[in-house]
């Protein structure tokens, strides 16, 4: 970690400095059953996510015997625990007694030094980056808690470390109504989806398909009798010049959201040539190889001309099917495409395009495409629009982050009234 010009009055201390007490867990073993189900929680780096602070839930609980016969251990409440293999570089606050196991690395700190404050230190770029500078091992990579102890900490005094910590928890708490309209919104478009693609828009009676009920007067349609499949590709790395262009050019991480107008990369004219192909608006984007595939069909439909890659299938709509229907419908049947997802020879996801061509569409008149494809349309727009705010508030979360923790922007005038 760098040299960092701190405020006059902060210091920099090791992180064993500033603990009463670090150590690590253990995992009863599995094949005894009376070591499980007991009154005493239990938990793994599973239940953190690197946005929390604290820790509301755990993951198994166990009995004393297995507490006693394992080098699991309690981490009273309070306790700072820091992912230091699976779940590297993530930290929460115990928010209750927990035994923890063997990725996790407890820490006591002393009474000076505010808990939350720690923790959304943990979180910064310097931290992060400080971590993953001294991460080791193969299969799973973690860093030794002799390692972690060695942490450097700038320091304000305590009245101020309080001030920072509110005023970053002011930040993500204007976040949270946001996100519970998401999350609420999230669960709208799906029940929406589901009666509409079962009892159409004018609550018709359902006949039983392949693929579950359909309204009576649709049809199931084989998706490669209602689009043409392209295959993309990647320009050569070695050659820098074809990726300074500015044409859209997708890869899977571009399928978070369900409508692409732009992308994280470009290529240029050049590099379209040479390795890539170009499609035309209103084309849908299907993810055919990728561990994204684990949980999900990442599926999106192009607002502008884009290239794509390697691991994706274009399918270009015929005059049969509205691309904005096909694309709610593919999402529809995300559960039903993830039965023929298989793992490679490499041990990547893959859906093979042969399940993919032959997947059933159900499919009403246009009229009544296009119908539904405006009510769902109408869902994405403001769950995209609710994402975009989010986003923004995680950014100016993040910088104010980094501005706090070095004393670059000075809570000082607020101490008194926080803390």
């Amino acid at each position: 970690m760098g040299e960092i010009q701190l405020p006059y009055h902060w210091k920099v201390v090791k992180l064993n400095d500033i603990s009463l007490e670090t150590f690590g867990g253990g995992t009863p073993s599995t094949k005894q059953d009376d070591f499980w189900d007991g009154c005493i929680p239990w938990t793994t780096t599973a239940v953190f996510t690197s946005k929390d602070i604290y820790l509301t839930n755990y993951q198994r609980s166990i009995t004393e015997k297995g507490l006693e016969n394992s080098s699991s251990k309690i981490a009273l409440k309070g306790s700072v625990l820091i992912g230091t293999r699976v779940g590297l570089g993530k930290a929460v606050i115990a928010t209750f007694d927990v035994a923890v196991n063997q990725d996790i690395t407890v820490v006591t700190l002393k009474p000076d030094i505010l808990s939350d404050f720690f923790v959304l230190y943990f979180k910064s770029f310097k931290v992060q980056s400080w971590i993953s500078d001294r991460k080791r091992g193969t299969t799973i990579q973690g860093i030794p808690r002799g390692d972690v102890i060695k942490l450097p900490v700038p320091l304000p005094p305590l009245p101020e470390q309080k001030t920072i910590a509110h005023t970053l928890r002011t930040i993500q708490k204007a976040k949270e109504p946001r996100q519970r309209e998401l999350e609420l919104e999230r669960e709208r478009k799906a029940a929406l989806m589901q009666y509409l693609f079962t009892h159409g828009t004018g609550n018709e009676p359902r006949k039983q398909t392949e693929i579950g009920e359909i309204p009576q007067s649709w049809e199931l349609v084989r998706l490669d009798s209602l689009v043409e499949f392209f295959s993309g590709g990647t320009p050569a790395k070695n050659h820098p010049e074809w990726w300074q262009g500015n044409i859209p050019w997708v890869s899977t991480k571009d399928l978070k959201q369900a409508r692409l107008s732009d992308t994280i990369d470009h290529i240029s004219k050049e590099g379209l040539e040479n390795g890539s192909r170009l499609v035309s608006e209103k084309t849908l984007l299907v993810a055919v190889r990728g561990m994204c595939l684990a949980k999900n069909i990442p599926v999106a439909i192009t607002e502008v001309s884009m290239a794509f890659n390697q691991d994706i299938k274009a399918l270009v709509p015929s005059s049969k099917v509205e691309a904005e229907y096909l694309l709610c419908a593919i999402q529809y049947l995300k559960d039903y495409l993830l039965r023929f997802v298989g793992t490679s020879a490499h041990g990547t996801k893959r859906l093979p395009t042969s399940s993919l061509k032959t997947l059933q569409i159900p499919l009403p008149k246009i009229k009544e495409q296009q119908l539904i494809a405006i009510t769902l349309k109408a869902c994405d727009r403001k769950i995209q629009a609710l994402e975009k705010e989010i986003a923004l508030t995680d950014e100016l979360f993040h910088a104010m982050l980094e501005q706090l923790m070095t004393g670059k922007i000075s809570t000082q005038p607020l101490t008194e009234t926080y803390v």
